[in-house]
């Protein structure tokens, strides 16, 4: 139950995140220059860059969406044998941004669709979310001396 919460969660946040995005297209739009939401985009993009914000540099190459009718589930099968998985896509994109990343950030950096990603990260085996982070279990097992579950 507690991971369908985290879901729910992680959707609402995404839902957010996205209003927040038109919001701030609409003040850079038609606020005037010198308006205090204006003021307030701007200093809120300029400190301190989150570890989270995706560069379109960093978008893994097209060959990686190569599993396309894979099972998903992070166990090879015969015609699997060599390809990676959903979830070893999402694991190693988690492992290249430091060790975690915001549901949102995964979707956009890895171009997989936001329900995948869903079924993914809830395989307890493998990944943990916390304050809105997931991150491999592995990276939890190193900081924290347990897996989280």
């Amino acid at each position: 139950m507690s991971s369908q919460i985290d879901i729910a969660i992680e959707q609402i946040e995404e839902k957010i995140a996205e209003l927040e995005k038109v919001r701030d297209t609409l003040v850079e739009m038609f606020d005037p220059p010198d308006s205090l939401r204006r003021r307030l985009l701007a200093a809120k993009r300029t400190p301190n860059p989150a570890v989270d914000i995706p560069a379109v540099e960093s978008r893994p190459p097209e060959m990686r969406v190569t599993n396309l009718f894979g099972s998903g589930n992070g166990h090879g099968h015969g015609h699997d044998i060599g390809k990676s998985t959903r979830k070893d896509e999402v694991a190693q994109f988690i492992r290249e941004r430091g060790g975690s990343a915001k549901r949102s950030v995964i979707i956009a950096g890895t171009g997989i669709p936001k329900g995948t990603v869903a079924y993914v990260l809830n395989d307890k085996t493998r990944f943990v979310g916390r304050h809105g982070l997931w991150r491999n279990v592995e990276h939890n097992k190193d900081s924290a001396g347990a897996s989280a579950e």
